[in-house]
């Protein structure tokens, strides 16, 4: 129902050529009906843009927070990215759809993990990992379904994970 009301009222502010203002904490649902999103965080703006554009280059960690799930890391930084397996102080947030689970001996893995929890997630498959030096880190990734058929991952596997990319933000914090 919501879905259907998200397109109604698309479909609408397009038919009347009229301006509209949505408040909603409803990230999915910011995404799908605005041309423009305002995110605001303790009465401070602290990002304007188009939904594309305030999701895929967020200008700060409450940004990427606030639309989405995304995996911390403190990390230490390499020549051609981070070894996400050291501890530090700089931070990388990545997006769950932006990791990619690849063999344990894959000279790009981050991270060396052990598969914890498959759950199959409408268009796409929710992989939950843990660390193998620390059980407690959690990691989420995200696959296609053909992407998750082609690598046969089951419950209890070691793998690597490596990035599809890594960003920055303007203040300069990793992601």
């Amino acid at each position: 129902m919501r879905t259907d009301l998200r397109r109604w009222l698309k479909e609408l502010q397009e038919e009347l050529g009229i301006t509209t203002i949505l408040v909603t904490h409803d990230q999915e649902e910011a995404l799908e009906v605005a041309n423009r999103i305002v995110v605001i965080n303790k009465g401070k703006i602290e990002q304007i843009g188009t939904p594309e554009d305030v999701f895929h280059n967020p200008k700060n960690e409450f940004v990427i927070n606030f639309l989405g799930n995304v995996n911390l890391f403190h990390a230490r930084e390499i020549e051609d990215g981070a070894n996400l397996e050291d501890i530090t102080d700089n931070k990388y947030l990545i997006r769950p759809h932006e990791l990619e689970i690849v063999d344990i001996n894959d000279s790009e893995a981050i991270i060396h993990a052990k598969v914890k929890y498959i759950q199959l997630a409408g268009s796409f498959v929710k992989v939950e990992l843990t660390y193998l030096n620390d059980e407690k880190r959690v990691v989420l990734v995200e696959l296609a379904h053909y992407e998750f058929s082609d690598k046969n991952i089951k419950k209890g596997d070691i793998v690597g994970i490596r990035t599809r990319k890594l960003r920055s933000f303007e203040d300069g914090a990793g992601i």
